[in-house]
């Protein structure tokens, strides 16, 4: 299944070479995760060292405690539900463009009773070893594109999940007009554990001036540690502004890992507007669904999209 390309997009995969991504190893935490980065200034390109002890592989139960009434902790004020889903059925009743029908096929409803919030129906996307293309891809697709946008949601994978060999596992796209970037996991060179990360993933943007390798492609965590363990049930939440223009340096990119801000740039090129909501992992067949030891599978309890 060729899930690389959305129906706007058609990436080169020269505009994505993750060969160049700094993967740091593990050492015993030396000093305290830094103060938020302040607005209006540049943080640090290179990845943070870990600030407290690692989470336990298959631990699944939610490492926090969530008020279940109000789960979505740094949703904005004011923004209003554009989507919110518990995966009662795979593509929310029809609401979720299940681009490649894998509905049925790598893309099915399962029970889960750990399940952090929807308890106790999950939706999983998966790649049987030793296949090489799998999973899914889901859009949401917004009336008419907005400036700002908040993505939150519960996720896991399985705790056999290796990883593949390009070094950045793709999950969550937030597309624009002139963007094709994705929050994904970080290979973090020790098994079991990754690092939340973003790539603008886009040839015609260039954050070099705040993120890392060529075009600044890759933003690591420049606030918080941003790691999470296989088999664990973890909360991710995103929020992105557009820039006034693709090279003016006045967008924001921040997303919180357990509650934990982890990334916080406020210099960014992105944009300006979002119009593609998309979860796919690209397991195409070309690295991207390669290098895996065995079945990969992702698990998403609930999302929840918002907007101003």
């Amino acid at each position: 299944m060729l899930v690389e390309n959305s129906k706007l997009w058609k990436i080169s995969p020269i505009l994505i070479s993750f060969n160049q991504l700094r993967i740091q190893k593990i050492s015993p935490p030396v000093q305290p995760s830094p103060a938020p980065t302040p607005m209006g200034q540049n943080p640090p390109v290179s990845p943070m060292p870990n600030p407290m002890p690692l989470p336990t592989p298959g631990g699944q139960t939610l490492p926090i405690t969530i008020n279940p009434a109000k789960p979505w902790t740094n949703e904005p004020s004011g923004f209003a539900v554009l989507f919110d889903c518990g995966f009662d059925d795979a593509t929310c009743g029809g609401k979720l463009d299940d681009t490649y029908k894998s509905k049925g096929s790598t893309l099915n409803v399962v029970q889960d009773p750990t399940a952090p919030l929807s308890k106790s129906n999950v939706m999983r996307s998966s790649l049987f070893y030793p296949n090489k293309t799998g999973g899914t891809q889901l859009g949401y697709y917004p009336s008419q594109p907005v400036k700002q946008i908040y993505v939150g949601m519960f996720w896991r994978t399985n705790l056999e999940f290796s990883g593949n060999k390009v070094e950045m596992n793709k999950m969550f796209f937030m597309r624009g007009p002139s963007s094709n970037g994705f929050f994904g996991q970080l290979n973090y060179g020790m098994p079991g554990f990754f690092k939340i990360g973003f790539s603008h993933n886009s040839g015609t943007l260039n954050n070099d001036h705040t993120c890392a390798a060529d075009l600044g492609l890759t933003c690591y965590p420049n606030v918080g540690s941003g790691i999470v363990s296989t088999g664990q049930w973890h909360q991710l939440e995103f929020y992105m502004k557009g820039s006034t223009t693709t090279t003016s340096r006045d967008g924001i990119l921040r997303w919180w890992v357990d509650g934990v801000l982890t990334g916080n740039y406020t210099n960014f090129n992105y944009g300006p507007s979002f119009n593609e909501l998309i979860w796919s992992e690209t397991w195409d067949g070309f690295g991207n669904g390669t290098g895996f030891k065995a079945d990969a599978h992702h698990f998403i309890d609930h999302i929840h999209i918002s907007a101003p």
